[in-house]
């Protein structure tokens, strides 16, 4: 059985503040890709992983108050969001801008366009699913498979594949497709749960937009 029928949504889980397990997962999961989105943003290591926990606090105070209805708004954006204020807050700081960050950075991070239109959030949150999800397909594929779906993901071509594995170049085709196949279906998989399920997150009002 597919424990996605089985097990409720990380996101509804959230909604309890008990649930520690819950909020370890979260932080498991999205902490990297905030800390890689700040980086990406210029940041400092040191001072990405205190916005991380910033995030993560303010997470903690609003997540559960939200109601999921997936018509109305994606989690990714709301997270998005959520980073771009916090980072905006901490570089607004007296000092920490000058000593780090080029003005013209903090020029784009200060600007009113919404994160879906933040073409950095949005590479980063593509690059997080991949790799949640290839680190999900290489425990559950074997190893052969793997081994040439990596070769193929690096540039070779499918007959080079076949030649240096001594395999068909049919049989090279149909690894390919079908690790593609399940690859899609952890990122939809992955991405259904990031919005609650069959639930969804409420976009955040003006006041949450702060948050």
């Amino acid at each position: 059985m597919d424990a996605r029928q089985t097990r409720p949504s990380l996101m509804l889980r959230l909604r309890n503040r008990s649930d520690s397990a819950a909020w370890s997962e979260f932080d498991a999961q999205y902490g990297e890709l905030i800390v890689r989105y700040l980086r990406a943003r210029g940041v400092q290591l040191c001072d990405a992983q205190d916005i991380r926990q910033i995030v993560l606090a303010k997470l903690f105070q609003r997540l559960p108050e939200f109601d999921y209805q997936p018509a109305r708004g994606r989690f990714r954006d709301y997270l998005g969001q959520t980073v771009k204020n916090a980072l905006r807050d901490w570089f607004a700081r007296p000092g920490i801008a000058e000593r780090t960050v080029d003005p013209e950075v903090i020029a784009d991070w200060s600007s009113t366009r919404p994160v879906r239109e933040d073409p950095v959030w949005e590479r980063e949150w593509v690059d997080h699913h991949f790799r949640r999800a290839f680190a999900s397909l290489a425990m559950a594929v074997e190893t052969r498979s793997m081994e040439v779906f990596e070769h193929l993901l690096a540039g070779r071509t499918v007959a080079d594949v076949a030649a240096a594995e001594g395999m068909s170049v049919e049989a090279v085709r149909k690894i390919r497709q079908r690790v593609r196949t399940r690859l899609s279906e952890l990122i939809r998989a992955q991405i259904e749960d990031e919005d609650g399920g069959r639930e969804g997150l409420r976009p955040a009002d003006d006041d949450d937009r702060r948050a």
